[in-house]
């Protein structure tokens, strides 16, 4: 559950930090729009056979296994809106062989870099290649791929509902912990 929290996090991160809108180079046009990733789309509303949890924090998500044909990804992560609307689609390897994640991470910089066009300075074979994060697209739906030595996550997100979200989130937080200070 932590490592979904962190990935998440992650991604509203780096949506934000990123800035992606100024990134672009100037003539470059913008390519295809974001519109989601792994058969579900960014604004659906997922139907009540979708099993949904709710973390720690306040976060509401459904998971899904993908099949053997899914291979190296191992899972769907679908962050959810209270009223069950998909703003992030988070995709994950789990723990899997270093070149298997080497092999994906320069097939999918590829694939997205080609679809989606890539957000801010560098080149797409400098993207392919290493461990760390590549941001994808433009305006406030983006995609963000990250990999490290045992894995990688790709994360197809709504920034502005997201950072709604997490604001929601750090308000309720500061809330209850002022609850807490208050009787000291």
């Amino acid at each position: 559950m932590k490592k979904i929290l962190v990935i998440g996090i992650m991604a509203v991160a780096g949506l934000m930090l990123c800035g992606c809108e100024e990134k672009i180079a100037p003539n470059a046009a913008p390519k295809e729009d974001v519109k989601g990733g792994f058969g579900y789309l960014i604004g659906a509303q997922i139907d009540s056979t979708n099993e949904v949890t709710t973390n720690a924090i306040g976060m509401m998500c459904s998971t899904i296994d993908l099949d053997e044909s899914e291979r190296p990804l191992r899972w769907v992560y679908l962050d959810l809106t209270t009223n069950r609307v998909i703003y992030c689609i988070r995709a994950s390897t789990g723990k899997a062989e270093w070149s298997d994640v080497q092999d994906l991470r320069r097939a999918m910089v590829a694939r997205l870099a080609d679809k989606y066009g890539l957000c801010g300075p560098g080149s797409v074979a400098d993207a392919a290649s290493g461990d760390g994060s590549v941001m994808f697209g433009h305006g406030r739906r983006n995609v963000l791929l990250s990999s490290w030595t045992n894995g990688l996550d790709v994360a197809y997100t709504d920034g502005l509902v997201a950072s709604g979200i997490e604001n929601r989130i750090k308000a309720r937080e500061n809330k209850r912990l002022r609850s807490i200070t208050d009787g000291l």
